[in-house]
């Protein structure tokens, strides 16, 4: 009953919105807004891909994301979480052909993946240039592939910034568009009112009623396509602790360690949990974003930490691990292991 009122009172709003335009705007405003959504289906909807995951009878069986086409090669843009399953996946193609695809590297921290067409199909390609600031109450299109819908639909929202990501040396703040769609698929394109790229869904955080879905800014796209493409991992700093939950109510000193993984660094070098760590190379680490960005920033680095044991303050200088995320790591959970 509540999922409904809340649902309700947003359609509610947005009727509301729209008879507000309608009746302050110019006459021309709805049908310029159209003739947009209808010019961008149009030039987007060909560079669209319904990925799936392939079943024991090698046809499609899942979906498992939508992908966008980057390069003349077959080049194929979308979300590492795409392959958190393991299972091979197929692209359906706007011409309804389905084509396996070859994945070249993926990164499950920023939540990023090219792959490529194993076949010589000829997509449209989104050039990936547009602006690298985005506004609170930005509008936005999304471009994207839902069941039962032929092609691709476009849907518009708002942009606002996300409390979530930021925390990776590669992976600036995301954003949120705050929309009405309630159906959008991880990898969908989104656009500014210029038809320039602004970024992607990311697909791992929305509300379950619609009004909120965290994109994956350009910037972020741009930074990391060059390392994807090489085909190798990206290594992250690793000490081998699980941060705890901060408490709210006690002013904090830093990050509380929860758990010390088996076999870490952290464990070698005598850290334990219970412990709070206060600073890494002499920058505070009041919050658990600064201290994440500091230990990723800094594979096979010596660093000094200094932590804090039954109010004691010690000093400790280690060598941190280099580490892969995978894709148990495919998650936006700020206590993840670091």
């Amino acid at each position: 009953m509540n999922h409904r009122y809340h649902r309700l009172c947003v359609l509610c709003l947005a009727l509301g919105l729209l008879i507000l335009i309608g009746c302050n705007r110019p006459a021309g405003t709805l049908e310029s807004l159209d003739s947009g959504m209808r010019q961008l289906s149009t030039t987007i909807s060909p560079a669209l891909v319904i990925l799936h995951t392939v079943g024991d009878s090698s046809m499609p069986s899942v979906v498992a994301g939508t992908a966008i086409s980057i390069g003349s090669n077959g080049e194929l843009l979308t979300t590492a979480s795409a392959f958190k399953d393991g299972k091979p996946l197929v692209a359906k193609l706007p011409n309804g052909k389905v084509v396996p695809v070859q994945l070249i590297g993926a990164d499950w921290e920023t939540n990023l993946a090219v792959m490529k067409l194993e076949a010589n199909e000829n997509l449209p390609v989104v050039a990936l240039i547009g602006p690298t600031d985005i506004s609170t109450g930005q509008l936005a299109f999304l471009v994207g592939t839902a069941p039962l819908v032929n092609g691709s639909f476009v849907t518009y929202g708002t942009m606002a910034h996300s409390l979530l990501g930021g925390d990776d040396p590669y992976n600036y703040s995301l954003y949120a568009m705050m929309t009405m769609s309630l159906i959008a698929r991880p990898g969908a394109p989104l656009f500014d009112t210029g038809g320039l790229l602004i970024g992607m869904l990311d697909g791992r955080m929305k509300d379950q009623n619609g009004g909120y879905w965290t994109v994956i800014p350009l910037n972020t796209i741009k930074k990391i396509l060059p390392l994807l493409e090489s085909g190798s991992g990206i290594p992250r700093g690793y000490l081998g602790i699980l941060p705890g939950v901060p408490d709210e109510n006690v002013e904090q000193m830093g990050v509380v360690v929860d758990k010390v993984l088996t076999g870490s660094v952290a464990e070698k070098i005598g850290i334990k949990a219970g412990d709070v760590i206060t600073e890494v190379n002499e920058i505070r680490t009041l919050k658990l974003s600064t201290l994440r960005m500091n230990i990723a920033s800094m594979p096979d680095k010596t660093v000094t930490i200094e932590i804090s044991r039954n109010g004691v303050p010690q000093k400790l200088s280690l060598t941190l691990a280099s580490h892969v995320p995978t894709a148990n790591d495919a998650i936006r959970d700020p206590l993840r292991k670091l």
